[in-house]
């Protein structure tokens, strides 16, 4: 009987493996897709990621900021988990319409989720 070794477990990715990666919810359900991340260049902190939502077979979906502390990496899923309510997607501003040099945006961002600005932490 042949044993299955797993790939040792580490806690730095490229950022290029995160792109595509699913968001799920707490009990599994797909919520979206990360498109890409937000890095801020002076800090190397990584702002939000944008994930995809809704549409179909690619089709009509929306792109979305989400701050990163809200996305929590999922082994068991190898997914990104978070319990975003599809409702409160659908309020936020999508991310074709943000400034991404209006601290405004990204404070009302951070602040539609309950958390302080990522520049606050640094």
């Amino acid at each position: 009987m042949t044993e299955i070794q797993q790939a040792p477990y580490h806690s730095l990715i490229a950022s290029d493996r995160i792109e595509g990666t699913v968001v799920r919810r707490h009990n599994g359900e797909k919520i979206g897709k990360i498109e890409r991340l937000m890095i801020d260049k002076v800090s190397g902190t990584i702002a939000y990621a944008v994930m995809s939502f809704g549409g179909l077979f690619g089709l009509g979906h929306k792109h979305y900021p989400i701050p990163w502390p809200f996305l929590k990496y999922n082994r068991s899923f190898d997914a990104y988990e978070s319990d975003i309510p599809d409702e409160e997607l659908a309020k936020m501003q999508s991310f074709e319409k943000m400034d991404f040099g209006n601290r405004a945006d990204q404070e009302a961002l951070y602040a539609h989720y309950g958390f302080g600005p990522y520049w606050g932490t640094m």
